[in-house]
């Protein structure tokens, strides 16, 4: 990932995902980011959403432990095109995400949903979609920060201080189309 390295690890003789924040983007304001990510994701339990193992900050290193997945929508992308179906099904497995966060008291916004952040498993032959990474991710206030995530991908009203749960839907259907 952009924020660390993202290595295979054992939890319970299961196989799990860990990430690690690299070094060099250490800093106490990168700390505060990633203690709101392990917050968030703490306080999520849904079919559609990575799901959350466990965290910790022992010797000023941080660790995020979540459930381990095949590949990314972007790693499948760039392998070959999507069917009708499978855009489909892993749409509306983002969409139930979405709709988890939003529902959420306060609501959640995820604020970067992207290819590479929507995460793939297989049901059978059929690939189904989780949404990750709840860096930029916030609870919904009166104002929120301008430009979260990746600007290629961000609703156009992302770019205020006037964000609602409908930057996430809009950055989603951008993608699709």
């Amino acid at each position: 990932g952009g924020w660390g390295s993202v290595v295979e690890g054992q939890y319970c003789g299961c196989s799990v995902a860990v990430k690690q924040i690299h070094e060099l983007i250490l800093s106490p304001h990168n700390q505060s980011l990633f203690e709101r990510e392990m917050d968030i994701a703490a306080r999520c339990r849904h079919p559609c959403l990575l799901q959350f193992i466990g965290a910790t900050n022992d010797e000023g290193s941080p660790l995020f432990v979540t459930e381990l997945m095949e590949t990314s929508l972007r790693a499948l992308l760039e392998q070959r095109p999507l069917s009708p179906t499978e855009v489909s099904v892993i749409s509306l497995d983002v969409a139930r995400a979405l709709n988890y966060l939003h529902q959420k008291k306060p609501p959640i916004i995820h604020r970067d949903i992207s290819s590479a952040n929507v995460l793939l498993w297989r049901q059978g032959e059929q690939w189904r979609g989780k949404v990750s990474d709840y860096g930029t991710a916030n609870f919904m206030q009166h104002t929120m920060t301008a430009n979260p995530g990746a600007i290629i991908y961000i609703a156009p009203e992302a770019l205020t201080s006037n964000q609602t749960v409908k930057v996430s839907y809009d950055t989603l259907k951008d993608k699709l189309e």
